[in-house]
């Protein structure tokens, strides 16, 4: 029975339509017998494999999307691990890979580098809101203006959010944003993202570094790197922001 699940739901990847079969088509491929076709459908559609659209197309249902949403959003995360790790490791400064909740951006990984001290570098889980940070304007940058306007009338004035919409408005133009002694006295950030335009996540990068302790050309430096890493990331995802 499963191999035979696997030669239906097979043709969806082999032939990369999402826009879904009919019953004529998938007897075509798969080359099944009627009436078992027709039962293993059913249960699919039971099960919550495939569904029924309004054209009468089997097309992949919500267990499978939601599945592989989850996968793709965690393969983002991880692809952007390994490279934000060597580049905290070449760079010797703290990296940090962070996603948007709700008002608040999250730090999913955290690289300390050498060059701060450990108290300064935010752990794996740290909280903060999004608006605060140059890492959560630049991924604010890559969301729908609904998100940044629910985020910034939530919590600040006329002023400070006219403000802050533009740093997000330099952040999609710019492709990085660089701040000082703004979340912590004392470190400056440079900052960054990565969209996945399947499920529409987005991953915050970013490198903090000891203010005054870095020559410009180091610092002009790791920017590039950092814009590097975000572009190897958007390549590989096929996030058009990157690859164009």
């Amino acid at each position: 029975m499963l191999d035979k699940v696997a030669l239906v739901i097979a043709q969806y990847q082999i032939s990369g339509s999402y826009n879904g079969f009919s019953y004529s088509e998938l007897l075509t491929y798969t080359k099944l017998p009627k009436s078992t076709l027709s039962r293993l459908l059913a249960n699919l559609v039971a099960s919550g494999f495939l569904e029924r659209d309004k054209q009468g197309k089997f097309v992949l249902g919500n267990l499978i999307i939601a599945s592989a949403t989850n996968v793709l959003s965690s393969n983002l995360i991880d692809i952007a691990s390994e490279l934000m790790g060597n580049l905290s490791r070449e760079t010797g400064l703290a990296g940090y890979i962070s996603v948007l909740s709700g008002h608040s951006v999250i730090v999913t990984r955290s690289y300390s580098g050498n060059r701060l001290q450990p108290q300064f570098v935010s752990p794996v889980g740290c909280r903060v809101c999004a608006a605060q940070t140059a890492v959560g304007r630049a991924i604010l940058s890559r969301m729908d203006k609904a998100v940044v306007l629910d985020v910034l009338t939530e919590h600040y004035a006329e002023y400070d959010a006219f403000q802050i919409a533009a740093q997000i408005k330099m952040a999609d133009s710019s492709r990085c944003i660089k701040t000082e002694g703004e979340f912590i006295t004392g470190v400056g950030t440079l900052a960054t993202n990565v969209r996945h335009p399947m499920t529409g996540d987005v991953v915050g990068l970013c490198l903090s570094y000891p203010q005054d302790q870095l020559e410009t050309d180091v610092l002009v430096s790791a920017e590039q790197a950092l814009l590097g890493v975000a572009r190897r990331v958007g390549v590989q995802v096929k996030d058009t922001y990157w690859v164009e």
